[in-house]
């Protein structure tokens, strides 16, 4: 059984909302969410009181709310109903506190049939979350609430976050986006951000959420800008606690063929080349003929980046960038690194045939 509490404080006169001091207390899992502002006690009579919630008042519906007189222990348990609304009369004055303690049974349907990004949902029919909370390009519109990232890996095609802010006193809801501002890199780099909209929620309790998101509208992107099935994305966040994180605040996205690009250097003209650089890989001296070792290159074109010196006069190649180029995928290749005439700078590179 997973619980929250909620105490509602002095309520001043008949009707009047009593959420003046609302905290949460201990949670394991997803238990139920009170939601403050869709609560209120009244006088039900001379010695008696309602305190009831509108619907959404629980969320999710269904299971039971405990509501106790704190100055006296008088207690009454009642069902709630499926929209989340409940009403319970127990003995009491409007002068006194009362506990609203909301309670269900997870059992099978874990984590408290929410939809991961916080979206209540019947477990029957998970439904379809806003279109802000899917994973979309960043729009300046988007909630922005503050959050800190705890978590962060990537399965498949589902990236998995934890999170964790204040709260406490209401359903909060959360959504992905990706910038459109893209490094071109090995592979190539962007950042995303995780949207938190809070609600409103003022309560200072220390919550947490484990939300799952599809990564494809990204990937369907990266597919018509560069025109290939393959591909992959360093992705970066901000809001990260790094030394709590594996892989710190960013992560690696890959799909298509799967297994390492592999690649030597061959260098095939009649120069020694010093500060050898291709790509990202630093391999010092490769003298006339010879070949480095094969390294992972994770994604690679049939062209790279390529600095070297020859007797201290330095060669560069420089690609504008990889749009619309096919990456090599999986496999053993060769880059064949070339110098037309070591007084001049020209310097050329090929995969081998």
């Amino acid at each position: 059984m997973k619980t929250r509490t909620l105490i509602l404080g002095l309520v001043l006169a008949a009707g009047a909302t009593g959420c003046v001091d609302a905290h949460t207390g201990t949670e394991t899992g997803n238990p139920p969410v009170l939601t403050e502002a869709l609560l209120s006690v009244q006088a039900a009579g001379a010695d008696s009181v309602e305190v009831s919630g509108e619907p959404g008042a629980v969320a999710p519906g269904g299971g039971q709310v405990t509501v106790r007189n704190a100055s006296s222990g008088e207690e009454v348990t009642v069902d709630v109903s499926e929209d989340g609304s409940f009403s319970a009369t127990l003995p009491g004055t409007l002068d006194d506190d009362y506990e609203v303690i909301a309670s269900n049974d997870n059992g099978t349907s874990d984590p408290g049939d929410l939809h991961p990004n916080g979206v209540p949902i019947d477990p029957t029919d998970p439904g379809d979350p806003g279109e802000w909370m899917k994973l979309h390009a960043c729009d300046p519109g988007d909630p922005r609430d503050p959050l800190t990232i705890t978590d962060l890996d990537i399965d498949g095609d589902t990236m998995n976050i934890g999170v964790s802010h204040s709260g406490g006193c209401a359903m909060h809801s959360y959504g992905l986006c990706f910038s459109e501002s893209w490094a071109e890199s090995f592979p190539i780099q962007l950042g995303f951000e995780v949207l938190h909209d809070a609600m409103g929620d003022a309560c200072e309790a220390e919550e947490s959420a484990q939300l799952s998101f599809d990564l494809t509208p990204f990937k369907d992107a990266y597919r018509d800008a560069y025109q290939t099935e393959d591909g992959a994305a360093s992705i970066s966040f901000s809001g990260c606690i790094s030394d709590g994180m594996v892989g710190g605040c960013s992560v690696l996205y890959e799909w298509g063929a799967t297994g390492p690009t592999m690649i030597e250097v061959h260098n095939i003209s009649d120069y020694d080349y010093d500060n050898l650089v291709v790509g990202e890989e630093s391999y010092g001296t490769l003298r006339s003929g010879e070949r480095t070792e094969y390294r992972d290159f994770g994604v690679a074109y049939d062209y790279n980046y390529v600095s070297l010196e020859i007797d201290g006069m330095p060669f560069l190649l420089q690609p504008i960038d990889f749009l619309g180029e096919t990456p090599l995928g999986p496999g053993n290749f060769t880059y064949e690194v070339g110098v037309l005439d070591a007084t001049g700078s020209t310097v050329t590179i090929q995969v081998a045939p």
